[in-house]
């Protein structure tokens, strides 16, 4: 089998297709191999070697290029990008790579937060400050910023991120105009059992106050 499958790499016939993307998969697959699928014909293909982890920086920048705009999204989204090319995306101001550079979970401390200053306060943000929000890479000054944001969809994001404090955990669990900014701060880890406890006592969403109940018991909490 390990043999047909190392064959395949080199068959560029449409019966292999799916053997091909299959390989292209496979986070055991060698960098060499991804790297020569990286220029599959096959868009499928190129899209699988864009997503693994095992893709190499180098065939990840060429990736960055490629006609297939789907194909730029996952290779811009895969942790092994390197940094000059995330860079460079940022220094060129497209909103639509930025976005996407402000999500990737290897982008450093320092360019995430060139980008908050890039986004804040301009019609750019919308799309930035959610990516940075659930960034765990995103420091906690810029969370603690982006906390104060009125946009549910921001706010939902940052609940996602467990590297929040306690003190922004409360700030989402108790936000008044969103239930689904609520909701998402029962799941952080970091919303205090008091916290939860007071949700699912006072909260006046039916659904709040269930999911709240659920997570204690999940904690070990009697309710």
């Amino acid at each position: 089998m390990k043999i047909y499958i190392r064959a395949a790499i080199k068959n560029t016939s449409d019966e292999d297709d799916d053997v091909r993307c299959f390989v292209a998969s496979d986070p055991d697959t060698r960098p060499a191999s991804l790297a020569e699928l990286a220029g599959d014909y096959d868009d499928d293909v190129r899209t699988a070697v864009a997503d693994n982890p095992n893709t190499p920086p180098d065939t990840l920048a060429m990736l960055a290029t490629d006609p297939d705009w789907r194909i730029r999204e996952r290779a811009m989204l895969n942790p092994n990008m390197p940094l000059d090319v995330l860079s460079a995306a940022v220094e060129e101001g497209d909103r639509w790579d930025m976005e996407l550079v402000a999500a990737n979970p290897s982008t450093p401390a320092e360019l995430l937060q060139q980008l908050y200053d890039l986004a804040y306060g301009t019609y750019i943000e919308v799309d930035i400050l959610p990516r940075l929000a659930k960034n765990p890479n995103t420091p906690i000054d810029i969370l603690e910023k982006i906390s104060n944001s009125q946009t549910a969809n921001t706010l939902c994001h940052l609940a996602e991120n467990s590297n929040i404090t306690p003190e922004i955990a409360e700030k989402l669990a108790f936000y008044p105009n969103s239930m689904l900014v609520r909701l998402a701060a029962i799941e952080n880890p970091n919303t205090s059992n008091e916290i939860l406890h007071m949700l699912e006592v006072n909260d006046n969403s039916r659904d709040v106050r269930e999911k709240a109940r659920i997570a204690l018991q999940r904690r070990g909490v009697d309710v």
